[in-house]
């Protein structure tokens, strides 16, 4: 998140100079910040389902969750 404000600091300012308060800028920062953090929490999630899947196929004997 750091670096993503960094990169962004020319925008910052410039929407600083015409007029945003803290509350605009926070709120693109944070907007941003949560659409990174769900685009990585479901790609995540995906590559564990993958890996999960493929671990299945070599553990040879193991079972699933059973009730």
């Amino acid at each position: 998140m750091a670096y993503m404000v960094t990169q962004q600091k020319h925008e910052i300012g410039i929407r600083v100079a015409l007029g945003a308060d803290r509350r605009n800028i926070l709120g693109l920062i944070l907007g941003r910040a949560s659409k990174l953090t769900v685009i990585g929490v479901s790609i995540g999630i995906a590559g564990a389902l993958l890996v999960t899947r493929f671990m299945n196929l070599l553990l040879f004997g193991v079972s699933h969750w059973t009730r």
